[in-house]
């Protein structure tokens, strides 16, 4: 009977000592959870001012902002920026009492959105996006069609034939769109447009506008294209990317201009005939 009681008494020691050890180690966790952080949640505060600056050469964007107090602020920033529409992505982070960035190159006809957050342990604080208006294209045409915008009337062409619509089109797939009169007019056919005025062998974007505006279901239309002889488009079956007649899309590729400074875009037809609305240099 006295070695049950004994072992008892054993037991119950050591389910305490575990108990006690647990709740130490909880206690610890709560403790230390936030150890490198001398704020309070809720007591850091977030950047304010923050300006967005376009920058021609090279292209850019500059961004300032002011830091909070020195009693409310974080150990370093974060820069964020969503481009069209896109989720918020890093593009710098920044130690200190850090006011300035700059992201690099950018695009014409582009909406980017920035945030600074600056932190500290856990504690973070954003300030609102600033969202600024996109630069304007370096080149834009009107396919088939008159000045429109940006987008100047139809020229450096060759080859090819013009058709328009009067029905509105759907440019919910286009986070920052052309003009509906853009995607209203096409050139089509076999043809080719030509930029020229561009720096040599420098570095360039092109976007394609498109919408299906004549056929009414896939399968009818298809197409390749060219820039400066590199295939960039291969079948392309404009109502099957898009899933409709009289939705646009816009299509853009990286490219190089040539040594004379031009950018072709070559339209070459597989089915019915290759087609385009509206055509930038960025």
């Amino acid at each position: 009977m006295r070695g049950r009681r004994r072992w008892a008494v054993v037991l119950t020691v050591v389910v305490v000592s575990l108990l006690c050890a647990r709740g130490a180690q909880a206690a610890w966790g709560v403790v230390t959870r936030n150890s490198g952080s001398s704020f309070a949640a809720g007591s850091i505060a977030a950047p304010t001012g923050l300006t967005v600056a376009a920058v021609a050469s090279p292209p850019s964007n500059k961004l300032t902002w002011t830091l909070p107090p020195a009693a409310n602020r974080g150990n370093g920033q974060t820069v964020t920026s969503s481009v069209d529409g896109s989720a918020y992505s890093t593009i710098a982070t920044l130690s200190g009492a850090a006011v300035a960035a700059t992201d690099s190159p950018t695009l014409g006809d582009t909406l980017y959105c920035y945030k600074v957050t600056t932190t500290w342990s856990l504690w973070t604080a954003p300030t609102a996006a600033s969202c600024p208006a996109p630069a304007a294209p370096l080149a834009a045409i009107n396919a088939g069609g008159g000045a429109s915008a940006t987008y100047a009337a139809d020229t450096g062409f060759s080859g090819g034939s013009t058709y328009s619509t009067g029905s509105a089109i759907d440019t919910s797939l286009v986070p920052n769109p052309a003009p509906q009169s853009v995607y209203q007019t096409e050139r089509y056919g076999n043809f080719t447009y030509t930029v020229s005025g561009l720096t040599p062998n420098a570095p360039y974007h092109v976007r394609l506008q498109e919408a299906e505006i004549y056929w009414s279901g896939p399968g009818k239309r298809s197409f390749d294209v060219k820039i400066n002889g590199v295939q960039v488009l291969s079948g392309y079956d404009i109502f099957a990317a898009t899933g409709g007649q009289y939705r646009a899309i816009a299509l853009t590729f990286a490219t190089t201009a040539d040594a004379g400074g031009a950018i072709a875009i070559q339209f070459i037809t597989l089915k019915d005939n290759a087609k385009v609305d509206g055509i930038e240099i960025l």
